[in-house]
């Protein structure tokens, strides 16, 4: 078997496993999340952002040894807002 003979043999097989990936990339369901459970992750995408922000906030200033004021800061944003969700969307509200 020839050099070529083996860049043939891979040029064939990427050539019918790229449309295969595609296919099965769009095939993939979306998940319908409930409004509740959409707003909850909400809050705690939220909340680690304003801890990552923080933190970073702190490390630059070299303040290294007050990360918990971040701890508590993201926490009770997280309490409050996944409060705020509750209101808005009771358990066993649909819609």
């Amino acid at each position: 078997m020839t050099w070529r003979n083996v860049i043939g043999l891979v040029a064939l097989c990427l050539i019918l496993l790229v449309p295969a990936c595609k296919k099965a990339e769009e095939e993939k369901p979306k998940l319908e999340v409930d409004p509740r459970t959409a707003c909850l992750n909400g809050c705690k995408t939220e909340s680690e952002n304003m801890f990552k922000q923080c933190r970073d906030e702190l490390f630059a200033q070299g303040l290294f040894d007050r990360q918990a004021e971040c701890n508590t800061k993201a926490d009770d944003y997280s309490k409050t807002c996944r409060a705020e969700c509750d209101e808005k969307h009771p358990v066993g509200q649909v819609g």
